[in-house]
């Protein structure tokens, strides 16, 4: 009987091994990380600076996956972080404004004139790049205008998560962000696994001498 329990223990830590290593994720400050719970889509308008808010509460680090573009810099097209056109939508160089005409995210209402709550400040890692980074951070252009990345929401509280374009003047906008969002959470340790299961097992273990 001894001898089952062990095996069963052994087992059931090497399926725990082989999940983590199947659910392994981006490294940021030297703790792994993996989506955890189901991830949500929503769409956040140009046209005013609230564009728009998550159903979901989330806290500290969350995947962002932002595609989509419209007009904020006059009637120039941009990203979530570049300007790529002129006044005409001809294509230009694409730059990334030192302020303003990129993705802004917050845990409270966005208002007019606050590029300080642009992504760039909250990047720590860029999941195109596959890259820990440091804000304040910028990714590389892309031409089809999707940016993949996670950003820290400075917050350990659940919170509701706001996005919107950063602008000041929103009455001549157009366009809109299509965003999905992905909590993350630290992947358990092995040690912490092998803890967990070699605990049940003695607690089942002695449940059963119990019983005899």
């Amino acid at each position: 009987m001894m001898c089952n329990k062990v095996l069963s223990i052994v087992v059931g830590l090497s399926l725990l091994i082989t999940t983590q290593a199947l659910l392994a994720g981006p490294t940021i400050g030297g703790i792994e990380y993996m989506e955890c719970g189901s991830s949500e889509t929503l769409t956040a308008i140009f046209a005013q600076p609230d564009g728009g808010v998550t159903t979901g509460m989330y806290s500290d680090l969350i995947k962002l996956s932002v595609t989509g573009y419209g007009e904020s810099s006059s009637t120039r097209l941009n990203d979530a972080f570049y300007v790529f056109s002129d006044l005409n939508h001809q294509s230009v160089t694409p730059s990334a404004s030192s302020s303003y005409y990129q993705l802004a995210v917050s845990t409270g209402i966005l208002q007019t004139y606050q590029p300080a709550y642009e992504a760039k400040y909250s990047i720590v890692y860029d999941l195109d790049a596959d890259l820990e980074v440091t804000p304040a951070y910028v990714p590389a252009y892309s031409s089809i205008h999707e940016y993949n990345f996670i950003i820290d929401l400075g917050t350990a509280v659940p919170s509701l998560v706001h996005f919107g374009v950063s602008n000041g003047i929103f009455s001549d906008n157009s366009g809109a962000y299509d965003i999905m969002v992905s909590q993350l959470k630290p992947i358990p340790a092995p040690s912490a696994l092998l803890l967990c299961t070699c605990g049940l097992g003695v607690i089942r273990w002695l449940r059963g001498r119990r019983k005899l």
